[in-house]
């Protein structure tokens, strides 16, 4: 096994067991908060069960993505099942809308017909558990999820930190109701904590949607690539990236000379790949190389303008009187064609715009001028 793969397996053993953790948490807190929260008559706890009866389902659901996601990849799916992960996040942000409805209706009832709060203490001492339990599982998903980029335990810590906050709100609502009497501020907080939902499941939304729209890197991650290539002397473009899951792709074309090896070229891709995965762990890299030539190398400009012209060389009947100097805005390529003599301007129009379009390819600032002639 490859060092690659052990980490690779040693990653996927640390996602499972964290989403393993975070199910059994979140089953004994919403179990905890629905009793107590039946018990005192509090919509804001009521509601904070709900909200863990979702952080239960993100859980399971995390669970389940990170097991699928390690599978290699198959003949169904070449590049992968990464993207489990991220459809799962964009699962559980609508099952979080879901609740924040629910919750709505509940504490606008409770504001409409009233309602009193009973056993204010013992809904104030389940919340306070729930909120130190949610602190060390949320930190423990977090920590693993960033160094495996699991975006399905990114996600789950997500909830559990807004739980925290909402745990933490629901406690000040139920003190504020013992020392001040007004009932109606149980379900304000209930309303409060619901804003807050919104906001988490629209963050979870916007980040795993944009993963399946495969959405490009952030800059930091590009700009690593950049410095590196450019560290070997090389340049590059065509850049694209996406994440798939844990993975992130990259692929480019590097710029090399038309006379290097295959050897040159293989060496060259393999130590910037390595680099590359070095300081961006999870990183599929498929770099395409492609001949080009320095404006300042007549020698090597020429030889491809040569090559070039073979290339094509069933569009006309020869050619003739090379030139190929150096000019401020580029190389200069100048030489004869010979063509049959009924060809017409269109076509003779249309043969000189298709080698010069080739000759940019590779030498962009080139300033061609063809002569035909007839043969």
């Amino acid at each position: 096994m490859t060092t690659t793969e052990a980490r690779q397996t040693r990653d996927g053993r640390s996602k499972r067991r964290a989403a393993a953790l975070s199910v059994g948490s979140n089953t004994t807190l919403v179990l905890g908060k629905l009793f107590v929260g039946i018990l005192t008559g509090s919509v804001a706890v009521i509601s904070e069960a709900i909200h863990s009866a979702m952080d239960l389902i993100a859980a399971i659901i995390a669970l389940v993505a990170v097991s699928l996601s390690d599978r290699p990849p198959d003949r169904d799916h070449s590049y992968g099942h990464g993207k489990i992960e991220s459809l799962s996040g964009a699962v559980e942000a609508l099952l979080i809308f879901g609740a924040v409805v629910f919750i709505g209706y509940e504490a606008i009832d409770k504001l409409l017909h009233g309602g009193e709060v009973q056993k204010i203490y013992l809904g104030a001492v389940v919340m306070g558990v729930s909120a130190v339990v949610n602190t060390f599982v949320s930190w423990h998903l977090q920590r693993v999820g960033k160094r495996t980029d699991s975006e399905a335990l990114l996600a789950d810590a997500a909830h559990l930190r807004t739980d925290v906050y909402t745990s933490v709100g629901v406690v000040i609502g139920l003190l504020a109701v013992q020392f001040t009497g007004i009932h109606w501020l149980d379900p304000a907080v209930a309303l409060a904590v619901g804003l807050l939902i919104v906001h988490e499941a629209w963050v979870i939304t916007r980040r795993s949607v944009g993963v399946l729209l495969d959405e490009s890197l952030p800059a930091a991650d590009l700009e690593v690539v950049e410095r590196i290539i450019h560290q070997t002397g090389l340049t590059f473009h065509a850049l694209r990236s996406r994440r798939s899951g844990p993975e992130r792709k990259i692929e480019l074309h590097l710029d090399v000379s038309p006379k290097s090896t295959a050897t040159q070229i293989h060496a060259a891709c393999d130590q910037i790949e390595e680099e590359i995965r070095s300081e961006l762990p999870n990183t599929q890299v498929t770099i395409h190389p492609e001949p080009t030539v320095a404006h300042d190398d007549t020698r090597t400009v020429e030889w491809w303008v040569r090559q070039t012209l073979e290339q094509h060389q069933d569009l006309f009947m020869g050619y003739s009187d090379l030139h190929v100097g150096d000019c401020p805005e580029g190389p200069r390529i100048a030489f004869r064609i010979k063509v049959p003599p009924q060809t017409t301007a269109a076509e003779l129009h249309h043969l000189c715009e298709h080698l010069t379009e080739h000759m940019r390819q590779h030498i962009p600032d080139a300033n061609v001028c063809i002569q035909p002639e007839p043969a």
